[in-house]
């Protein structure tokens, strides 16, 4: 369910399903859940999970039997939706990757093909052939597997270093890591940018770092190389290695941490209808041209560094990325997880504890401008964290304040009204109070009362409604937006049950249907 007081990409989703329950009720939605059905595995096909595992080395240990191989975590990016490899015997499938510059190498074996593949019906999987196609990257081929080649030197700019010490290990942590590496160790952070003027090496780098990512992370498209909007930050272990110089220049060996791709993209529609829900800066954003977002796309920590510290630390180094960016309006996070979000949070925290505004947050008048401005924060993230901190405004939901009074985003709302004609519609509280998480303060900035708050919140969660039998009927977003429109916010007051929702949406979808413009109709 879309629910509808902001527009452009701050919408935020919550799903009920109320919709689609009431277009049932109607007439049947055609049910396209089949397409989805995974086919059941058979005595001539393999788990992909159980047959790839990713790999990490040294240039001459790419085909080494010892490396430690890592599960992915997803397969079907590669495989399909079944994650099927058919018509072998035991298969197994390393991707190798070198430690430095993410060089890979593809092994696959077997103990032959199934006798039973051709009864099957089923084809061969073209294993290393898939990987090609699906993850793309200069694949090293197997007669040059254990090449030499020149010291590595990480690409692109400089940014900063920490110790083990930064990440919360022990005098006798760093010891025991420095003698198992075979010299003094530190964590180096660099940035490469997309140009048009990049070397054939630094694509090749950027593609092996995508076809890594694939099978880490799930729905993950590669990154436009001719886009300069596009760069990484890549964090390495550093091991200055002991007793080794060449030319009085110490030898120092670089292990890949982690990287996060970023996307820095221009808000091409500064309004005050489409940024005043996004910041409070309005004098600084309004009718400028020059105003831009930073995205991180992808963010990975290998296997072997994970949860040791490193993700925090190549988060921060992007907010002091963010930071120094005069044009940036604020920092985004695609699709994260819970996990994500958690460690993102505690950092942010840290951030505003360092500088002694924590107190900001949770008074009754945050300044929202001078933080936002100050840290990049996205106005979301900055009202979630005054929620954890426990300040009254800017608090997501439905909440109570001191005098017992109802209250969404901070506002007093006669919820009382909002329960009982949602419940109209079949709505539980529950139901109610979930879709009412997507508020924020600005939503209700020009209500005159708490029936007034009210109304507004019933009129959009009832036009969220009409935007998910957009949806069910199969309408695009353009035509759903067209929907929305068309609808008269009075009479959605005015419904008594959810079939009066029905009737009053599936004519306007029918003429939207056949090109037509409900609303253009309606006000000639």
């Amino acid at each position: 369910m879309r629910l509808r007081l902001r527009g452009g990409s701050d919408e935020m989703e919550y799903g009920t399903g109320n919709a689609s329950k009431f277009c049932k009720d109607i007439h049947e939605i055609p049910d396209d859940s089949s397409s989805w059905i995974r086919r059941n595995k058979t005595d001539v096909s393999s788990y992909a999970m159980d047959v790839v595992r990713i790999r990490f080395g040294r240039h001459d240990q790419l085909e080494s039997g010892r490396l430690v191989g890592y599960k992915p975590l997803f397969v079907h990016q590669v495989f399909g939706y079944d994650e099927l490899i058919d018509g072998y015997i035991d298969p197994s499938c390393n991707v190798t990757y070198a430690e430095d510059d993410l060089r890979p190498l593809i092994s696959f074996s077997s103990k032959g093909k199934h006798p039973d593949i051709e009864k099957s019906g089923l084809n061969l999987t073209d294993v290393v052939g898939s990987i090609h196609e699906h993850a793309p990257a200069d694949y090293i081929a197997v007669q040059e597997a254990g090449k030499r080649y020149p010291p590595f030197k990480p690409m692109g700019q400089y940014l900063n270093y920490y110790s083990g010490y930064d990440i919360g290990l022990c005098e006798r942590e760093v010891t025991e890591m420095n003698e198992q590496r075979g010299g003094s160790v530190r964590f180096e952070m660099y940035q490469c940018h997309v140009s048009s003027d990049m070397s054939p090496e630094i694509k090749n780098f950027f593609m092996r770092t995508q076809s890594l990512a694939i099978w880490f992370i799930e729905a993950l498209s590669y990154i436009e190389l001719d886009d300069p909007g596009w760069s990484i930050v890549l964090t390495y272990e550093a091991t200055t290695l002991n007793s080794k110089k060449t030319a009085n220049v110490e030898e120092v060996r670089y292990r890949l941490v982690g990287f996060a791709t970023l996307y820095r993209h221009r808000l091409v529609n500064t309004t005050m209808e489409k940024v005043k829900d996004i910041t409070p800066n309005l004098e600084d954003v309004v009718g400028r041209n020059d105003i831009f977002r930073l995205n991180i796309s992808q963010f990975l920590i290998l296997p072997e560094y994970q949860r040791k510290g490193h993700g925090a630390q190549m988060m921060r180094q992007i907010y002091k990325i963010a930071m120094k960016d005069d044009k940036l309006l604020d920092l985004q996070v695609e699709d994260p997880t819970d996990g994500f979000q958690e460690m993102r949070m505690k950092i942010e925290l840290d951030m505003l504890r360092e500088s002694k505004l924590m107190d900001q947050l949770r008074g009754n008048s945050p300044s929202w401008g001078s933080l936002q401005k100050k840290y990049k924060f996205h106005m979301v993230e900055l009202f979630d964290l005054a929620q954890k901190l426990g300040c009254k405004v800017g608090r997501r939901g439905v909440k109570e304040d001191s005098s017992g009074m109802k209250t969404v985003a901070g506002v007093v709302v006669n919820m009382t009204y909002v329960y009982e004609r949602s419940a109209i519609v079949g709505f539980t509280m529950s139901e109610v109070d979930d879709v009412l998480q997507a508020i924020l303060p600005e939503d209700l900035r020009q209500t005159t009362g708490p029936q007034d708050a009210a109304e507004k919140l019933l009129v959009a969660i009832y036009m969220a409604v009409v935007a998910d039998y957009g949806q069910a009927e199969g309408l695009s977003d353009q035509q759903v937006d067209q929907l929305l429109e068309s609808v008269d916010s009075g009479r959605l007051k005015e419904l008594q049950s959810p079939r009066d929702i029905a009737r009053l949406v599936l004519p306007l979808i029918g003429m939207i249907k056949k090109g037509l413009n409900p609303k253009a109709m309606t006000d000639d």
